[in-house]
């Protein structure tokens, strides 16, 4: 069988940072705390630490110029993300109010009971 004991040996998940930044227990919560790594901000050439590991496909920035751009979200001409409120109407997930007229809700429930009553009254004779 396995050995469970926390010393060493076995295989398994080991809780190690990796691509999500970041050192993950067990369980699946995270310290919080991404690893940090030395780079050179690509805009301003000062050295900076950054929370992933700089492959070159990507721009680094510093958390200096990161400020300037917005946190790299594009602003769309807006000042605040509150202007955005009013462009866009909440869907509404409520079901339709029911209608007023149930007559003929009424008519099918009664033919069921009737058909129940008539399937029920079969086989209390069959027995």
């Amino acid at each position: 069988m396995f050995n469970h004991s926390k010393k060493g040996g076995g295989g398994g998940y080991k809780g190690r940072g990796g691509s999500n930044g970041g050192d993950w227990k067990r369980d699946g919560q995270s310290s919080g705390k991404p690893d940090m790594h030395r780079a050179t901000c690509d805009e301003c050439r000062a050295s900076c630490e950054v929370p992933f590991k700089p492959n070159g496909k990507k721009p680094v920035l510093c958390s200096d110029c990161f400020r300037k751009d917005d946190g790299g979200r594009p602003s769309y001409g807006h000042s605040e993300r509150s202007d955005r409120s009013d462009r866009f109407e909440k869907p509404s997930f409520r079901s339709a109010a029911p209608s007023a007229d149930n007559g003929e809700v009424v008519k099918q429930l009664k033919a069921l009971n009737s058909k129940m009553d008539q399937l029920l009254d079969a086989i209390a004779n069959m027995e």
